[in-house]
């Protein structure tokens, strides 16, 4: 494929729905091997060329196509993404991709008939049941070599029912169980005449906590993680109109599609936004060619250059190395106007100043000087280093991060309070170690969180101290030897996140503040966030030397009730945007 274009989409789908007629042209069956190969390189090849446009795929229905046929258009797609999310080489994505497109290559009436909920006849149920060694004949008759083809639709049907009973296992094919999440993804968010489709973002999460396979809810951690956090394509009502969100711009805008009269047309104009709506619309029905299409080529190529201007450097900006955050690290006390000299040069970071300013007091803070005077100037860098912190937190995706960040940004409120009761330092020392121990944890063990509840069931013994617990991570595993706090924070912190990696050594006696904020404030929160507490005799002296030290006997709901609750969302909404 040379450069993928508008055109080329556009066949894309049309040589799909043809390839599923194959099995009613049998004069056309000798030509399927060289059909099926060269459209599943196709496919994989207009992913690489332009996702965008083919994931907003996902987002419309093709009203001149069947259901059938629109399945298989996002079911392949959605296959497409996850053998690239995965790093499968080209042969494997080609197979995988062929497998999807053969599926029900001999039952496309029956499915149809299916999702409008119609009978089937005698010889439909038939067929229906054996539509996967149909089109392994079919294959045969095609003279189709690929193994991992074969294999799939051989394991296929009990691979699917296996699913719908989530009894899947580390013993059932791989490749087939990608196959049979695809389907099931896409059945999920492709409407029929009867049900609406799901949005794909809802239809993940569910699925990452439901399913008990770790293989899946690998895949399915990989394939979000790959996915953009809003899908092109999306729509969403916004005050009177329909809006379609199409990327992301620089300086935190995101570009959309303002549709004329709420029509879902490419009849419409250009319309950047700062902000996107939670509440999204899930896959719509759309006739218009030229936005199911051309819209997303030429036209939005011209109009994204036009947009993108130069940007400066972000808090977190790993090009230049944490600039702006080595900087301030590079003295302990710092003069007002030196600060600032050093602060202006960077926007975006006074812009997040002044905002976390703004949550602090009843004020609004719009003046840069104005902020570092009300926070002061030795606690400014304290202050950048967490708010860069909370930017890579909200970075890191995984399916259940809704429910994650919540508790995470939960004990950041809750360590900063437990902090004020007896701690006599920067606050900020509190929340930079928790959020330093709790991104290692998330980087360095990604695939074991799990979380299939928003609460543990249970919380014994020492797990009540155990950062594992308050992240979700199934199986317990230690914290990260790796861990080095920044050099503007005391050694003393430090200390702690080492005597906690190791707390069941710990005497509580020789417990330190700093150790005692970090128990109390995992302690709490998993006490919170579980429905039942089972603990031990070290944990219960631990926490109560805590208690002791920090002079505080408050509850996590009495300590998190004594800050507003929207400081929890102001702190992520001044991260760099």
């Amino acid at each position: 494929m040379t450069s993928f274009n508008a055109t080329e989409l556009q066949q894309l789908v049309n040589s799909t729905h043809n390839v599923l007629r194959l099995y009613y042209q049998k004069n056309k069956w000798p030509k399927l091997f060289p059909l099926l190969s060269q459209l599943a390189e196709q496919y994989d090849q207009a992913y690489q060329q332009n996702p965008r446009a083919m994931q907003s795929q996902l987002l419309f229905y093709i009203a001149k196509q069947g259901y059938t046929t629109n399945l298989i258009i996002n079911q392949t797609i959605i296959c497409t993404a996850i053998s690239n999310s995965l790093g499968y080489d080209p042969e494997t994505r080609y197979s995988l991709i062929g497998s999807n497109l053969v599926q029900l290559i001999c039952a496309q009436k029956e499915s149809n008939l299916l999702a409008n909920q119609e009978v089937l006849t005698l010889q439909s149920q038939k067929l229906w049941h054996q539509r996967f060694n149909l089109a392994i004949k079919l294959l045969n008759a095609g003279h189709v070599n690929n193994t991992l083809i074969y294999e799939v639709l051989a394991n296929l049907s009990a691979t699917q029912q296996k699913l719908s009973k989530n009894e899947l296992s580390h013993l059932d094919n791989q490749y087939t169980q990608i196959i049979a999440l695809s389907h099931w993804l896409a059945k999920k968010i492709t409407p029929t005449k009867t049900t609406k489709g799901q949005s794909l973002n809802a239809v993940l999460q569910y699925a990452y906590l439901h399913f008990q396979s770790s293989f899946l809810r690998s895949v399915i951690l990989s394939l979000s993680a790959h996915l953009p956090d809003v899908l092109p394509g999306t729509c969403f009502k916004w005050e009177d109109s329909l809006l379609m969100y199409v990327c992301q711009l620089p300086k935190g805008r995101h570009l959309t599609f303002k549709f004329n009269k709420n029509a879902i047309t490419a009849d419409g104009k250009w319309h950047p936004i700062t902000t996107i709506p939670n509440q999204c619309l899930s896959q719509q029905s759309c006739h218009d060619p030229r936005l199911l299409f051309a819209l997303w080529f030429k036209p939005l190529a011209q109009v994204v250059e036009r947009f993108i201007q130069p940007q400066s450097h972000a808090l977190v900006d790993n090009s230049n190395g944490h600039n702006i955050i080595e900087q301030l690290q590079t003295r302990a006390h710092w003069q007002t106007d030196t600060l600032l000299s050093v602060l202006a040069a960077d926007p975006f970071t006074s812009r997040s100043l002044c905002e976390f300013a703004t949550q602090q007091t009843t004020q609004t803070i719009s003046e840069l000087k104005h902020a570092v005077l009300l926070l002061g100037p030795n606690r400014i860098p304290l202050v950048v280093h967490k708010l860069a912190l909370l930017n890579r937190l909200s970075a890191i995706k995984f399916p259940n991060c809704d429910n994650l960040q919540a508790r995470i940004l939960s004990a950041v409120l809750l360590i900063e309070s437990i902090a004020l009761q007896g701690y006599d330092d920067f606050i900020e020392y509190a929340s930079i170690t928790l959020l330093e121990v709790v991104i290692a944890q998330l980087t360095g063990h990604h695939n074991q969180i799990i979380g299939h509840t928003s609460q543990a069931s249970t919380c014994s013994g020492l797990q009540r101290l155990d950062i594992s617990a308050l992240l979700m991570i199934e199986p317990r595993l230690p914290i990260s030897e790796n861990i080095v706090l920044p050099s503007n924070i005391p050694r003393s912190w430090q200390h702690a996140v080492n005597h906690l990696a190791d707390i069941k050594t710990v005497k509580p006696s020789s417990m330190s503040t700093e150790l005692a904020c970090l128990v109390l404030a995992i302690s709490q929160i998993n006490q919170l966030f579980s429905i039942r507490v089972e603990p031990c005799a070290l944990s219960n002296a631990l926490v109560n030397r805590a208690n002791d030290l920090l002079k505080t006997q408050l509850t996590a709901q009495q300590l998190l009730s004594e800050q507003q609750n929207d400081y929890v969302l102001s702190t992520s909404a001044c991260c760099v945007l």
